[in-house]
Protein backbone atom coordinates (compact mmCIF):
# COMPACT_ATOMS: atom_id res chain seq x y z
CA UNK A 1 0.00 0.00 0.00
CA UNK A 2 1.15 3.58 -1.00
CA UNK A 3 1.55 6.42 1.42
CA UNK A 4 1.24 9.77 1.35
CA UNK A 5 4.38 10.72 0.06
CA UNK A 6 4.34 7.70 -2.33
CA UNK A 7 4.39 8.98 -5.92
CA UNK A 8 2.37 6.61 -9.04
CA UNK A 9 2.78 6.85 -12.46
CA UNK A 10 2.21 4.41 -15.52
CA UNK A 11 4.14 4.49 -18.17
CA UNK A 12 3.13 3.24 -21.76
CA UNK A 13 4.75 0.85 -24.00
CA UNK A 14 3.26 0.20 -27.40
CA UNK A 15 5.47 -2.72 -27.86
CA UNK A 16 5.80 -6.22 -25.65
CA UNK A 17 7.96 -8.92 -25.21
CA UNK A 18 7.33 -12.51 -24.94
CA UNK A 19 7.96 -12.75 -21.47
CA UNK A 20 5.82 -9.72 -20.39
CA UNK A 21 8.21 -6.40 -20.46
CA UNK A 22 8.12 -3.99 -22.35
CA UNK A 23 10.17 -2.19 -24.94
CA UNK A 24 11.74 1.05 -25.86
CA UNK A 25 8.92 3.47 -27.36
CA UNK A 26 9.23 4.73 -31.44
CA UNK A 27 11.56 0.95 -31.93
CA UNK A 28 11.40 0.67 -36.22
CA UNK A 29 9.47 -2.37 -36.46
CA UNK A 30 12.41 -4.09 -38.18
CA UNK A 31 14.07 -4.12 -34.33
CA UNK A 32 10.70 -5.76 -32.91
CA UNK A 33 11.28 -9.60 -33.69
CA UNK A 34 15.02 -10.15 -32.45
CA UNK A 35 15.16 -7.48 -30.16
CA UNK A 36 15.76 -9.86 -26.98
CA UNK A 37 17.71 -12.21 -28.89
CA UNK A 38 19.97 -9.44 -30.58
CA UNK A 39 19.67 -5.88 -30.47
CA UNK A 40 18.82 -4.06 -27.05
CA UNK A 41 22.46 -5.06 -25.92
CA UNK A 42 23.98 -3.24 -28.94
CA UNK A 43 25.44 0.02 -28.29
CA UNK A 44 27.30 0.38 -31.53
CA UNK A 45 24.46 1.06 -33.81
CA UNK A 46 22.05 3.74 -34.05
CA UNK A 47 19.36 1.83 -33.16
CA UNK A 48 16.89 4.24 -31.20
CA UNK A 49 17.46 5.10 -27.58
CA UNK A 50 20.93 5.03 -25.69
CA UNK A 51 20.90 1.38 -25.04
CA UNK A 52 23.77 0.64 -22.26
CA UNK A 53 24.38 -3.04 -22.43
CA UNK A 54 23.49 -3.35 -18.87
CA UNK A 55 20.65 -5.32 -18.53
CA UNK A 56 19.25 -1.79 -16.11
CA UNK A 57 19.46 0.51 -18.85
CA UNK A 58 17.46 -1.10 -21.21
CA UNK A 59 14.34 1.09 -21.43
CA UNK A 60 16.23 4.12 -20.71
CA UNK A 61 17.00 6.05 -17.92
CA UNK A 62 13.95 7.22 -17.44
CA UNK A 63 12.50 4.12 -15.54
CA UNK A 64 15.60 3.76 -13.87
CA UNK A 65 15.83 7.34 -12.29
CA UNK A 66 12.23 6.87 -11.26
CA UNK A 67 12.63 3.02 -9.50
CA UNK A 68 16.02 5.02 -7.75
CA UNK A 69 13.68 7.77 -6.41
CA UNK A 70 11.20 5.43 -5.01
CA UNK A 71 8.53 6.63 -7.65
CA UNK A 72 6.40 3.62 -7.94
CA UNK A 73 5.78 2.90 -11.83
CA UNK A 74 3.17 0.60 -13.65
CA UNK A 75 3.94 -0.34 -16.55
CA UNK A 76 0.72 -0.49 -18.93
CA UNK A 77 -0.23 -1.29 -22.75
CA UNK A 78 -1.69 1.75 -24.59
CA UNK A 79 -5.68 0.10 -24.12
CA UNK A 80 -4.78 0.57 -20.34
CA UNK A 81 -4.80 4.19 -20.93
CA UNK A 82 -7.03 5.70 -18.86
CA UNK A 83 -10.34 6.99 -19.88
CA UNK A 84 -10.45 9.70 -18.30
CA UNK A 85 -8.62 12.51 -19.60
CA UNK A 86 -6.83 13.89 -16.38
CA UNK A 87 -5.42 10.56 -16.29
CA UNK A 88 -0.91 10.87 -15.51
CA UNK A 89 -0.16 8.15 -17.81
CA UNK A 90 3.15 9.06 -19.71
CA UNK A 91 4.42 7.73 -23.34
CA UNK A 92 8.20 7.69 -22.45
CA UNK A 93 10.71 8.17 -25.28
CA UNK A 94 14.70 8.57 -25.07
CA UNK A 95 16.41 8.75 -28.35
CA UNK A 96 20.17 9.05 -29.04
CA UNK A 97 20.83 11.91 -31.57
CA UNK A 98 18.54 14.89 -32.55
CA UNK A 99 18.94 14.19 -35.94
CA UNK A 100 16.15 14.12 -38.22
CA UNK A 101 15.96 10.76 -39.58
CA UNK A 102 16.37 9.51 -35.61
CA UNK A 103 13.18 11.87 -35.11
CA UNK A 104 10.80 11.42 -37.96
CA UNK A 105 11.23 7.88 -39.07
CA UNK A 106 12.54 5.60 -36.02
CA UNK A 107 10.72 7.54 -33.44
CA UNK A 108 7.17 10.01 -33.97
CA UNK A 109 7.12 7.48 -36.90
CA UNK A 110 6.36 4.46 -35.12
CA UNK A 111 4.38 5.75 -32.33
CA UNK A 112 1.00 3.43 -32.08
CA UNK A 113 -2.05 4.63 -33.65
CA UNK A 114 -3.78 3.88 -30.67
CA UNK A 115 -1.21 5.69 -28.30
CA UNK A 116 -1.04 8.93 -31.00
CA UNK A 117 -5.04 9.09 -30.67
CA UNK A 118 -4.44 9.16 -26.73
CA UNK A 119 -1.48 11.82 -27.11
CA UNK A 120 -3.52 14.11 -29.33
CA UNK A 121 -6.73 13.58 -26.88
CA UNK A 122 -4.33 13.96 -23.50
CA UNK A 123 -5.16 10.60 -22.12
CA UNK A 124 -1.35 10.37 -22.28
CA UNK A 125 1.17 12.99 -22.47
CA UNK A 126 4.47 12.11 -24.75
CA UNK A 127 7.62 12.54 -22.56
CA UNK A 128 10.80 13.11 -24.41
CA UNK A 129 14.17 12.08 -22.49
CA UNK A 130 16.88 13.63 -24.04
CA UNK A 131 19.48 14.71 -20.64
CA UNK A 132 22.57 14.22 -22.27
CA UNK A 133 25.37 16.73 -23.83
CA UNK A 134 25.53 18.40 -26.87
CA UNK A 135 22.89 19.36 -29.66
CA UNK A 136 22.27 23.18 -28.33
CA UNK A 137 19.22 25.14 -29.35
CA UNK A 138 20.65 25.53 -32.86
CA UNK A 139 22.26 22.89 -34.08
CA UNK A 140 20.96 20.60 -36.49
CA UNK A 141 17.31 22.21 -36.39
CA UNK A 142 16.45 19.50 -34.05
CA UNK A 143 13.47 21.81 -32.11
CA UNK A 144 12.49 23.12 -35.63
CA UNK A 145 12.21 19.05 -36.35
CA UNK A 146 10.14 18.41 -33.19
CA UNK A 147 7.87 21.29 -33.65
CA UNK A 148 7.00 20.32 -37.25
CA UNK A 149 6.94 16.66 -36.16
CA UNK A 150 3.87 17.10 -33.05
CA UNK A 151 2.53 19.51 -35.04
CA UNK A 152 1.86 17.46 -37.75
CA UNK A 153 0.94 14.84 -35.99
CA UNK A 154 -1.34 17.06 -34.04
CA UNK A 155 -0.25 16.37 -30.60
CA UNK A 156 -0.78 19.73 -28.85
CA UNK A 157 2.15 21.61 -26.77
CA UNK A 158 0.55 21.34 -23.39
CA UNK A 159 0.75 17.56 -24.04
CA UNK A 160 4.26 17.38 -24.76
CA UNK A 161 6.74 17.52 -22.20
CA UNK A 162 11.00 17.36 -22.91
CA UNK A 163 13.72 17.14 -20.19
CA UNK A 164 16.71 18.21 -21.54
CA UNK A 165 20.77 18.46 -20.41
CA UNK A 166 21.10 22.06 -21.38
CA UNK A 167 21.42 23.77 -17.83
CA UNK A 168 20.27 27.25 -19.42
CA UNK A 169 17.73 26.20 -21.36
CA UNK A 170 15.23 29.09 -20.47
CA UNK A 171 17.73 31.61 -21.66
CA UNK A 172 19.07 29.94 -24.45
CA UNK A 173 15.59 28.90 -26.02
CA UNK A 174 14.97 32.97 -25.65
CA UNK A 175 17.76 33.39 -27.74
CA UNK A 176 16.90 30.45 -30.21
CA UNK A 177 13.57 32.29 -30.36
CA UNK A 178 15.34 35.42 -30.94
CA UNK A 179 17.03 35.01 -33.79
CA UNK A 180 13.95 34.42 -35.76
CA UNK A 181 14.47 30.71 -36.31
CA UNK A 182 10.56 28.81 -36.16
CA UNK A 183 8.47 28.35 -34.60
CA UNK A 184 6.80 25.57 -37.16
CA UNK A 185 2.64 25.74 -36.84
CA UNK A 186 2.69 27.73 -34.42
CA UNK A 187 4.33 24.93 -31.83
CA UNK A 188 6.05 26.73 -28.81
CA UNK A 189 7.87 24.20 -26.26
CA UNK A 190 5.84 24.74 -23.23
CA UNK A 191 6.79 21.78 -21.06
CA UNK A 192 10.73 21.61 -20.42
CA UNK A 193 12.66 20.72 -17.37
CA UNK A 194 16.29 20.19 -17.23
CA UNK A 195 18.51 17.53 -15.41
CA UNK A 196 22.05 16.73 -14.19
CA UNK A 197 21.76 13.99 -16.28
CA UNK A 198 25.95 12.79 -16.04
CA UNK A 199 25.97 14.19 -12.62
CA UNK A 200 23.47 11.46 -11.32
CA UNK A 201 24.93 9.13 -14.04
CA UNK A 202 28.45 9.52 -12.87
CA UNK A 203 26.87 9.00 -9.09
CA UNK A 204 25.18 6.03 -9.78
CA UNK A 205 27.95 4.22 -11.19
CA UNK A 206 30.31 5.09 -8.39
CA UNK A 207 27.65 4.05 -5.81
CA UNK A 208 26.66 0.97 -7.48
CA UNK A 209 29.55 -0.15 -9.18
CA UNK A 210 32.54 1.21 -7.84
CA UNK A 211 32.72 2.21 -4.03
CA UNK A 212 32.59 -0.96 -1.93
CA UNK A 213 33.33 -3.11 -4.87
CA UNK A 214 37.29 -4.42 -5.93
CA UNK A 215 37.72 -1.40 -8.57
CA UNK A 216 37.35 0.80 -5.91
CA UNK A 217 40.99 1.04 -4.76
CA UNK A 218 41.95 1.45 -9.03
CA UNK A 219 39.76 4.25 -9.55
CA UNK A 220 39.70 6.49 -6.35
CA UNK A 221 42.14 7.43 -4.19
CA UNK A 222 41.91 7.20 -0.88
CA UNK A 223 41.29 10.34 1.59
CA UNK A 224 44.22 9.61 3.87
CA UNK A 225 47.10 11.82 5.28
CA UNK A 226 49.66 9.74 3.03
CA UNK A 227 47.45 10.96 0.06
CA UNK A 228 47.52 14.62 1.23
CA UNK A 229 51.31 14.55 2.26
CA UNK A 230 52.42 12.70 -1.06
CA UNK A 231 54.84 14.29 -3.06
CA UNK A 232 53.94 14.19 -6.85
CA UNK A 233 56.15 13.32 -9.97
CA UNK A 234 53.86 15.55 -11.95
CA UNK A 235 51.96 18.87 -11.66
CA UNK A 236 48.44 18.69 -13.51
CA UNK A 237 46.19 15.58 -14.82
CA UNK A 238 44.16 16.14 -18.17
CA UNK A 239 42.34 13.60 -19.93
CA UNK A 240 40.72 14.17 -23.32
CA UNK A 241 38.65 12.23 -25.40
CA UNK A 242 37.06 13.69 -28.42
CA UNK A 243 39.01 15.83 -30.91
CA UNK A 244 37.24 19.24 -30.46
CA UNK A 245 38.41 22.45 -31.48
CA UNK A 246 39.26 23.91 -27.80
CA UNK A 247 41.12 20.35 -27.14
CA UNK A 248 43.02 21.06 -30.17
CA UNK A 249 43.82 24.58 -29.03
CA UNK A 250 44.69 23.16 -25.46
CA UNK A 251 46.91 20.12 -26.52
CA UNK A 252 48.83 22.74 -29.10
CA UNK A 253 49.06 25.67 -25.99
CA UNK A 254 50.87 22.61 -23.69
CA UNK A 255 53.12 22.15 -26.62
CA UNK A 256 53.90 25.90 -27.42
CA UNK A 257 55.01 26.74 -23.45
CA UNK A 258 56.52 23.24 -23.09
CA UNK A 259 53.71 22.01 -20.68
CA UNK A 260 53.61 17.78 -21.64
CA UNK A 261 56.47 17.49 -19.48
CA UNK A 262 54.64 18.67 -16.21
CA UNK A 263 51.76 16.92 -17.11
CA UNK A 264 49.82 13.48 -17.50
CA UNK A 265 47.76 14.06 -20.61
CA UNK A 266 45.51 12.10 -22.72
CA UNK A 267 44.42 12.85 -26.62
CA UNK A 268 42.09 10.22 -28.32
CA UNK A 269 41.14 12.51 -30.85
CA UNK A 270 37.98 10.34 -31.33
CA UNK A 271 34.92 12.29 -33.26
CA UNK A 272 36.98 14.21 -34.68
CA UNK A 273 35.79 18.38 -35.46
CA UNK A 274 37.27 20.64 -37.04
CA UNK A 275 39.74 23.42 -35.52
CA UNK A 276 40.52 27.21 -36.98
CA UNK A 277 43.17 28.56 -34.81
CA UNK A 278 42.46 32.16 -35.51
CA UNK A 279 38.78 31.77 -33.97
CA UNK A 280 40.84 30.51 -30.50
CA UNK A 281 44.03 32.19 -30.42
CA UNK A 282 44.59 35.30 -28.85
CA UNK A 283 47.61 37.73 -27.03
CA UNK A 284 46.70 41.17 -25.24
CA UNK A 285 48.28 43.32 -28.31
CA UNK A 286 47.58 46.83 -29.43
CA UNK A 287 46.70 46.76 -32.95
CA UNK A 288 49.48 47.77 -35.51
CA UNK A 289 52.01 48.08 -32.85
CA UNK A 290 54.25 45.51 -34.31
CA UNK A 291 53.83 42.87 -31.68
CA UNK A 292 54.08 39.59 -33.37
CA UNK A 293 52.94 37.54 -30.71
CA UNK A 294 49.10 36.50 -31.73
CA UNK A 295 50.72 36.09 -35.35
CA UNK A 296 53.63 33.87 -34.02
CA UNK A 297 51.15 31.81 -32.12
CA UNK A 298 48.32 31.31 -34.85
CA UNK A 299 50.93 30.28 -37.01
CA UNK A 300 52.38 27.80 -34.78
CA UNK A 301 49.18 26.23 -33.94
CA UNK A 302 48.59 26.08 -38.01
CA UNK A 303 51.78 23.97 -37.94
CA UNK A 304 51.78 21.77 -34.78
CA UNK A 305 50.36 18.55 -35.78
CA UNK A 306 49.05 16.84 -32.22
CA UNK A 307 49.65 13.37 -31.79
CA UNK A 308 46.96 10.90 -29.89
CA UNK A 309 47.93 9.92 -26.38
CA UNK A 310 46.82 7.13 -24.39
CA UNK A 311 46.60 6.54 -21.12
CA UNK A 312 44.30 3.72 -20.43
CA UNK A 313 41.93 3.82 -22.57
CA UNK A 314 42.19 2.71 -26.66
CA UNK A 315 39.32 4.76 -28.69
CA UNK A 316 39.10 2.55 -31.27
CA UNK A 317 38.34 -0.26 -28.33
CA UNK A 318 36.44 1.89 -26.40
CA UNK A 319 34.48 4.77 -27.66
CA UNK A 320 32.13 5.11 -24.88
CA UNK A 321 34.48 4.95 -21.89
CA UNK A 322 33.29 8.29 -20.04
CA UNK A 323 33.01 7.02 -16.39
CA UNK A 324 35.90 4.48 -15.47
CA UNK A 325 39.39 6.44 -14.17
CA UNK A 326 42.53 5.49 -13.06
CA UNK A 327 43.36 6.56 -9.33
CA UNK A 328 46.80 5.99 -10.25
CA UNK A 329 46.93 9.14 -12.43
CA UNK A 330 45.18 11.72 -9.82
CA UNK A 331 47.30 10.13 -7.28
CA UNK A 332 51.14 11.15 -9.14
CA UNK A 333 49.14 14.94 -9.86
CA UNK A 334 48.09 17.98 -8.18
CA UNK A 335 45.55 19.63 -10.32
CA UNK A 336 43.08 19.05 -13.02
CA UNK A 337 42.98 20.71 -16.56
CA UNK A 338 39.72 19.75 -17.03
CA UNK A 339 37.94 19.88 -20.73
CA UNK A 340 34.36 20.11 -20.89
CA UNK A 341 32.71 18.89 -23.84
CA UNK A 342 32.34 22.65 -25.35
CA UNK A 343 31.91 23.97 -28.17
CA UNK A 344 28.55 23.97 -28.75
CA UNK A 345 26.39 27.24 -28.24
CA UNK A 346 24.56 28.91 -27.33
CA UNK A 347 24.32 25.79 -24.63
CA UNK A 348 25.31 24.87 -20.89
CA UNK A 349 26.02 20.99 -20.68
CA UNK A 350 27.91 19.81 -18.00
CA UNK A 351 28.98 16.24 -17.84
CA UNK A 352 31.28 13.83 -16.03
CA UNK A 353 34.08 15.37 -16.31
CA UNK A 354 33.88 17.84 -13.87
CA UNK A 355 33.21 15.66 -11.15
CA UNK A 356 36.28 13.40 -12.06
CA UNK A 357 38.36 15.49 -10.72
CA UNK A 358 36.05 15.91 -7.16
CA UNK A 359 35.22 12.41 -6.97
CA UNK A 360 39.36 12.11 -7.24
CA UNK A 361 40.53 14.60 -4.37
CA UNK A 362 41.82 17.24 -7.01
CA UNK A 363 41.78 21.65 -7.48
CA UNK A 364 40.46 21.99 -11.11
CA UNK A 365 40.25 24.64 -14.10
CA UNK A 366 37.92 24.53 -16.83
CA UNK A 367 38.47 24.78 -20.49
CA UNK A 368 34.56 25.15 -21.25
CA UNK A 369 31.81 27.44 -22.02
CA UNK A 370 31.60 30.36 -19.33
CA UNK A 371 29.86 29.81 -15.96
CA UNK A 372 31.44 26.03 -15.35
CA UNK A 373 32.50 27.85 -11.76
CA UNK A 374 29.85 29.45 -10.80
CA UNK A 375 27.60 26.65 -11.71
CA UNK A 376 29.27 24.14 -9.01
CA UNK A 377 29.07 27.25 -6.43
CA UNK A 378 25.54 27.09 -6.91
CA UNK A 379 25.30 23.48 -6.16
CA UNK A 380 27.82 24.03 -3.08
CA UNK A 381 30.90 23.26 -4.21
CA UNK A 382 33.92 25.12 -3.12
CA UNK A 383 36.07 26.19 -6.20
CA UNK A 384 40.31 27.24 -5.43
CA UNK A 385 41.29 30.95 -6.21
CA UNK A 386 44.54 29.80 -3.49
CA UNK A 387 45.56 28.35 -7.19
CA UNK A 388 43.93 30.30 -9.18
CA UNK A 389 42.35 33.56 -10.49
CA UNK A 390 39.29 32.74 -11.16
CA UNK A 391 37.98 35.50 -13.14
CA UNK A 392 38.73 33.69 -16.39
CA UNK A 393 35.26 32.13 -15.55
CA UNK A 394 33.46 35.18 -15.67
CA UNK A 395 34.73 36.33 -19.26
CA UNK A 396 32.48 35.75 -22.19
CA UNK A 397 34.83 35.77 -25.00
CA UNK A 398 36.11 32.57 -25.69
CA UNK A 399 39.74 33.06 -26.87
CA UNK A 400 40.39 36.10 -24.52
CA UNK A 401 38.79 33.19 -21.71
CA UNK A 402 40.92 30.71 -22.94
CA UNK A 403 44.08 32.91 -23.07
CA UNK A 404 43.50 33.76 -19.29
CA UNK A 405 43.24 29.46 -18.39
CA UNK A 406 46.20 29.03 -20.54
CA UNK A 407 48.42 32.17 -18.17
CA UNK A 408 46.75 30.28 -15.23
CA UNK A 409 48.14 26.62 -16.03
CA UNK A 410 51.56 28.38 -17.05
CA UNK A 411 52.51 29.89 -13.67
CA UNK A 412 51.21 27.45 -11.47
CA UNK A 413 53.54 25.14 -13.55
CA UNK A 414 56.09 27.29 -12.77
CA UNK A 415 55.85 26.99 -9.11
CA UNK A 416 58.39 25.16 -7.03
CA UNK A 417 57.68 21.73 -6.54
CA UNK A 418 57.43 22.96 -2.79
CA UNK A 419 55.13 25.61 -2.95
CA UNK A 420 52.29 23.45 -5.48
CA UNK A 421 52.54 20.71 -2.83
CA UNK A 422 51.42 23.16 0.18
CA UNK A 423 48.74 24.65 -1.80
CA UNK A 424 47.74 21.23 -2.75
CA UNK A 425 47.51 20.52 1.48
CA UNK A 426 46.15 24.33 2.35
CA UNK A 427 43.36 23.09 0.33
CA UNK A 428 42.89 19.38 1.15
CA UNK A 429 39.62 20.33 3.54
CA UNK A 430 37.93 21.80 0.71
CA UNK A 431 38.78 18.74 -1.41
CA UNK A 432 37.45 16.63 1.27
CA UNK A 433 34.50 18.39 1.20
CA UNK A 434 33.69 18.96 -2.61
CA UNK A 435 33.79 14.66 -2.82
CA UNK A 436 31.58 14.32 0.15
CA UNK A 437 28.89 17.34 -1.51
CA UNK A 438 29.08 14.45 -4.70
CA UNK A 439 28.42 11.42 -2.61
CA UNK A 440 25.56 13.08 -0.76
CA UNK A 441 23.78 14.71 -3.09
CA UNK A 442 20.51 13.82 -3.31
CA UNK A 443 19.89 13.78 -7.83
CA UNK A 444 16.65 11.32 -7.10
CA UNK A 445 15.52 13.95 -4.68
CA UNK A 446 15.47 16.48 -7.84
CA UNK A 447 13.77 13.45 -9.58
CA UNK A 448 10.66 13.03 -7.29
CA UNK A 449 10.18 16.83 -7.04
CA UNK A 450 10.61 17.15 -10.91
CA UNK A 451 7.71 14.15 -11.79
CA UNK A 452 6.14 15.57 -9.17
CA UNK A 453 5.96 19.21 -11.12
CA UNK A 454 5.23 17.36 -14.18
CA UNK A 455 2.01 15.38 -12.83
CA UNK A 456 0.34 18.54 -12.17
CA UNK A 457 0.82 19.65 -15.80
CA UNK A 458 -2.87 19.84 -17.42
Amino acid sequence: MLDSESIKIRLVWDNWSEDGTPMPNGLHPKYIKEWDTKWKHRYDINVLTRFIPLERYNRGFFPLLSAQAGIYVDNIRPEDIGEDMGCQDWYVMEPNHMDISLLTENMFGNIGEYSLDMLRRGGAKLVLYYAYEAFPVNQVNWINVIERSLGWLKIPPENFILIFGDQKFDQNYQKYMGSGQGPYYNYYLQNVFTFDHFAWEFSDYLKNQVIGSEREADEIVPATEETRDKQRPKKFLSLNGGGRPHRKFLMTEFARNDLFRHGTVSYLNKFDIPYEPANFCYQPIKPRSGDRRLLDQIEFHNQYKIKEMQLDVDATQDAWHNRGMTAQHYADTYFNVTTETWPAEPSFFVTEKIYKPIINLQPFIFVGHPGLLAYLKEQGYETFPELFDEHYDEIQDHPQRFYNVMQNIIRVCAMPQEELHGLYKRVWEKLLHNRQKLLSHSHTEYWRELIKTMKEIK
